[in-house]
């Protein structure tokens, strides 16, 4: 960090990697942080964050047609990215899979994002 010192001189002040962490997590900061329990166990992490994946990524509908994912010469916008995703959502719901198989289904999808979002 850089200050003045009042002669228009610039000086150089030095923080340390601790105090500058402890600056920007406290109380009112952006990336102010807390502790939660998480199946009893206490973890410290961000209070503004998303609460969960799904609140994450419904926060990306916000970028619309701006591209989301670049995989060789495949191309997919936010928009499309949603609606692929609530399509697979919709079709694992209809096969009453949507809640005790998804973190069974993803990762044997493959890695192309085809594969992974419709």
């Amino acid at each position: 960090m850089t200050v003045g010192s009042g002669r228009g001189c610039l000086c150089r002040v030095t923080i340390s990697y601790q105090d500058a962490v402890a600056e920007i997590t406290g109380p009112g900061q952006r990336y102010e942080t807390h502790q939660i329990d998480v199946d009893g166990i206490t973890y410290t992490a961000f209070k503004g964050a998303p609460a969960h994946l799904r609140e994450l990524f419904d926060l990306t509908s916000l970028y619309g047609d701006a591209e989301f994912l670049v995989y060789e010469d495949e191309r997919y916008t936010f928009t499309e990215t949603h609606a692929n995703g609530a399509a697979v959502a919709a079709a694992l719901d209809a096969l009453s899979l949507a809640h005790w198989t998804i973190g069974r289904v993803a990762p044997a999808a493959g890695d192309a994002p085809r594969m992974r979002i419709g």
